[in-house]
């Protein structure tokens, strides 16, 4: 076990992948888009040591936000949608979920997460001010992950 395994609050391999998908934590809707995503989300974290404080940006029902919240993140998530919001607080109680437009500001201190990750959301938003903003709220030396699943999207 190298120096950085030891330093990660959780393990990521094959199998519990597989167990997470079989679970359906993605939601049995959304498996189409996202066949190919969660390794390449666990990969980036498990080989980049990320933790600490991440915010998932227009985090929807609040899928993703709870299993960042059982790999030892402090997960925040927020969305414009009330409604996914309510739903999200009811199912996953752990994460702190917010409603909030997001479009110009994003309500969080300078300096606020180690971690900002968004699943399909620039296609929806101003990409000079999401990435402003992102760029804002990250904490020194913090990450930016984003996946999109449309074409010409960044």
């Amino acid at each position: 076990m190298d120096s950085r395994e030891k330093r990660l609050p959780f393990k990521i391999d094959q199998s519990e992948l597989e167990r997470l998908w079989d679970e359906g934590c993605l939601g049995h809707q959304e498996r189409h888009h996202l066949s190919d995503i969660n390794p390449y989300i666990m990969y980036l974290i498990q080989n980049n040591g990320l933790r600490g404080d991440l915010l998932d940006l227009g985090c929807g029902k609040g899928i993703y936000t709870s299993e960042f919240h059982k790999m030892g993140f402090n997960a925040n998530g927020i969305d414009v949608d009330e409604t996914r919001i309510a739903r999200a607080k009811r199912k996953f109680p752990g994460p702190d979920f917010k409603c909030a437009d997001f479009g110009s500001k994003i309500p969080y201190p300078d300096n606020s997460f180690d971690v900002v990750f968004s699943r399909s959301v620039f296609q929806y938003i101003d990409h000079e001010i999401a990435l402003r903003e992102c760029k804002r709220i990250l904490k020194p030396n913090g990450h930016i992950i984003f996946l999109e699943n449309l074409k010409n999207n960044p």
